[in-house]
């Protein structure tokens, strides 16, 4: 089903994190935490009209991680502030500001934060209907 068809036709929209510039958008962004220590903030999304686009940024704490997983949608991630550790099926890269992963589906990565500082990513997916599936790794910390 089509986002018209769920929502009526989509139209452009404003979303934000600034609660006191425009209180009324920032209603319009869920928070939640994926993991301890790890904050996020979904900004576009299905609930708002996007038909096949969720996008959000996550703040990790020093020390903090998402840990492997896969999506069933292609995942972009952008380092906004900070660097990090992203590992995608096996391979480690050390990313800094502005520096962008490219996750496939079905693909496992994970994004950790190893600085003393914290850092911050924006996430985008191809899609609405998003999943996320653990996976074991043998030899990795909890």
């Amino acid at each position: 089903m089509g986002t018209e068809a769920r929502n009526g036709p989509a139209r452009p929209r404003l979303v934000t994190t600034e609660t006191s510039k425009y209180p009324e958008l920032a209603a319009d962004a869920r928070a939640w935490e994926p993991h301890p220590g790890v904050s996020a903030l979904d900004l576009v999304r299905g609930e708002i009209g996007a038909g096949g686009l969720l996008t959000g940024v996550a703040t990790f704490a020093p020390g903090s991680e998402i840990t492997l997983h896969t999506h069933n949608v292609e995942e972009a991630v952008t380092v906004i502030e900070g660097e990090a550790i992203c590992e995608i099926d096996g391979q480690l890269y050390h990313l800094r500001p502005y520096e962008t992963s490219y996750v496939p589906p079905g693909v496992p990565h994970r994004f950790y934060n190893e600085g003393d500082r914290p850092m911050t990513i924006h996430y985008a997916y191809a899609g609405v209907h998003v999943t996320r599936e653990s996976v074991a790794k043998a030899g990795m910390g909890d």
